[in-house]
């Protein structure tokens, strides 16, 4: 009996600690990022960029026949094939979002992760379903507020068109993640976006986690 209550009360404890670090992190923010005019500000994140050379215009077919050939991850010619082909720089042009003065978009995972790391600056971070860019994103704040860099990452063709007008501060690429260690092409079915039934099914470029590293250098 005493050690449920002891259990109990530690978890309540670290509910109340949660939520609190959460509604006060995002109230200070608030305040120490509004300029002397009393509009909401957000420092540029000095993000970086990937060579490319887009020169090769039928590309499409040499992945066609790599993904045949099931080469390894480590191929040269898939690395500068997703690296001036897939992967997208990040943007220069002023955010635009649906919501700009709403810091965290997240369900609580942004201020909590950055609790835990300190609230480190200038990190990586990779977001593998990022929607478009803005809606619960887990990744928006600590770009915008600890100038982070990243990669994310968005198979939905639909949805990767929106998180593109966003504008991040990001590197993007509109594929999954693999499975396997060597680049494939997998269908989905499409069941609903942002609640809206929307049928029918899409082809994606499916990549390992080793190829975005390789590439970006993170």
């Amino acid at each position: 009996m005493v050690k449920t209550r002891v259990c109990t009360t530690f978890v309540a404890v670290f509910v109340v600690f949660f939520v609190l670090t959460i509604f006060v992190y995002r109230f200070l923010n608030r305040v120490s990022n509004k300029s002397s005019d009393g509009k909401f500000y957000i420092p540029m994140n000095p993000h970086m960029y990937i060579q490319q050379d887009k020169s090769q215009t039928d590309y499409s077919k040499e992945m066609d026949q790599l993904n045949r050939e099931q080469v390894s991850m480590d191929d040269p010619r898939l690395i500068q094939l997703i690296r001036n082909h897939w992967i997208e720089n990040p943007s220069d042009a002023e955010y635009n979002l649906q919501f700009p003065d709403l810091l965290d978009p997240s369900a609580g995972q942004a201020p909590f992760v950055d609790n835990r790391m300190s609230f480190k600056e200038r990190g990586f971070y990779v977001e593998c379903g990022a929607l478009d860019g803005e809606t619960r994103s887990n990744t928006l704040m600590l770009e915008r507020l600890r100038k982070w860099n990243g990669l994310l990452i968005e198979a939905d063709p639909s949805n990767y068109k929106n998180l593109k007008e966003k504008h991040r501060k990001a590197f993007s690429i509109n594929a999954c993640l693999s499975i396997y260690p060597f680049p494939v092409i997998v269908s989905s079915r499409r069941t609903y976006k942002f609640d809206i039934l929307s049928p029918g099914c899409i082809c994606i470029s499916s990549f390992s986690n080793f190829h975005y590293v390789k590439i970006i250098g993170k």
